[in-house]
């Protein structure tokens, strides 16, 4: 069994940027390098992700972040990985912590370490585990909008612009395009969805990931509608249970 390759010594004095991630995305990174967010899911569900790419100065930056992600799921394992900072724009996340920023750039995947066992290993050479190919589960929708169906996930937890919420519950639609749920693994079939917040019945969060690519900007604008419509509450109601079919 080979070693991991320690980092070449001259990147010791480069400065680097740094990202946590799921491991389960490694290998298209590896294919694809990290890219600002367009049209797709995001660990951080619910936060503003359009067009960013979210990394930290340091490397205890990034480690907040990576147990966030653990502590999200228990058996989800993080990755933190770092890459030169020469040639990136970067921007404070006004949102976030004084050490949270994000770029509109690209980073290539040969620019890209991952640090495993304490040391950092170039994303090329880590050992990705064997994957299985995933298979969403049966199940049957809410209920459908035009042609695509509609699922619904409850949580206690949510995130909201303003960032993590934990007083919930919260409910998230996902509309997809197959009839399936959203995989954990594959968000391919995912057209867009909108979370809710079952107490106060406000949607905290709406994203469009395969709207335009489905032209399902009609049936999107018809789901805000029926969640706000399922989640309607008057100034003297004392029930906030969902009315959601299926979700008590």
């Amino acid at each position: 069994m080979n070693k991991p390759r320690k980092t070449d010594p001259a990147k010791a004095s480069q400065r680097m940027l740094y990202h946590a991630t799921l491991e389960e995305h490694l290998a298209k990174i590896r294919k694809q390098g990290l890219q600002p967010n367009f049209d797709r899911d995001t660990n951080f569900d619910g936060y503003d992700v359009d067009g960013k790419l979210f990394v930290a100065k340091s490397l205890e930056g990034a480690e907040f972040y990576s147990e966030t992600l653990r502590e999200m799921d228990e058996d989800a394992k993080a990755f933190i990985l770092r890459f030169p900072a020469t040639g990136i724009r970067l921007r404070q996340d006004p949102y976030g912590n004084l050490d949270d920023y994000f770029t509109t750039s690209s980073v290539p995947a040969g620019n890209i370490e991952a640090l495993k066992d304490g040391q950092w290993i170039p994303l090329a050479e880590l050992r990705l585990p064997r994957r299985r190919k995933p298979q969403a589960p049966k199940a049957a929708p809410v209920f459908t909008v035009g042609r695509f169906s509609v699922f619904a996930e409850k949580s206690d937890w949510g995130l909201t612009r303003k960032w993590v919420s934990k007083d919930g519950p919260f409910t998230t639609y996902r509309m997809t395009s197959d009839g399936r749920p959203k995989n954990a693994d594959n968000h391919d079939n995912l057209i867009g969805h909108v979370t809710v917040d079952e107490e106060t019945g406000e949607i905290t969060h709406t994203s469009e990931y395969g709207v335009k690519e489905h032209k399902a900007q009609a049936e999107f604008r018809e789901l805000i509608e029926k969640v706000q419509s399922l989640h309607v509450r008057n100034e003297d109601e004392a029930d906030f249970t969902t009315s959601a079919p299926g979700l008590r």
